[in-house]
C-alpha cells in the first residue's frame, strides 16, 4: 500500500517538474534500528518514482560505515539530500507531517537552480562567516 496518497503525489510530481539537475536521495538505515527504518525507506523510495531526477540509494549504517561517516551520519534513520555537490541536509527520522513538505522544499532547493531567497545583507553577512557552522533544526507535531 503506497505511502504517498494519489492526490498528494500529482502535487509532487509537479513540484518536481522544476527540478534542473538530478538528486540523489541517500537513505542510511538499520537493521536493528527500530520501527522507523522500514517506513523511511519505503516512503523515499516512493518519492524516487515521481521523478526520473530524483534517484534513491539505500545503505546499512552497519554495514556501510564508510558511506555513513562520509555522510557524518552515526544515527539512523537517516536522508541525505546532494545534488551536483551534498547540499548538507539531513533528516532523521520519518519526516511525516509537517516535516514531509519540508522534504519536499529541501529536494526542490537542491535541484534547480534558483536566485536564493535571503536578502542581500544576509549574503554578504554569511560570506564573512570563516568556519563551518552546523545548524540543526528540530520539528514536533505540535
Amino acid at each position: 500500500m503506497p505511502m504517498i496518497r494519489s492526490s498528494d503525489a500529482d502535487k509532487i510530481r509537479e513540484a518536481f517538474g522544476e527540478l534542473t539537475q538530478d538528486v540523489k536521495l541517500v537513505v542510511i538505515t538499520s537493521k536493528d534500528g527500530g520501527e522507523y527504518e522500514q517506513p523511511t525507506a519505503d516512503l523515499m523510495a516512493e518519492l524516487g518514482e515521481l521523478s526520473d531526477r530524483v534517484t534513491v540509494e539505500r545503505h546499512d549504517l552497519a554495514e556501510d560505515t564508510e558511506k555513513a561517516a562520509a555522510l557524518g551520519i552515526d544515527h539512523t534513520p537517516a536522508i541525505a539530500i546532494s545534488s551536483s555537490a551534498d547540499t548538507g541536509v539531513r533528516f532523521y527520522g520519518v519526516p511525516a507531517g509537517g516535516e514531509f513538505g519540508v522534504l519536499i522544499d529541501s529536494i526542490v532547493d537542491a535541484g534547480t537552480d534558483r536566485p536564493s531567497p535571503l536578502t542581500t545583507d544576509t549574503l554578504k553577512a554569511l560570506e564573512m562567516v570563516e568556519k563551518p557552522i552546523h545548524i540543526k533544526v528540530f520539528f514536533t507535531p505540535n
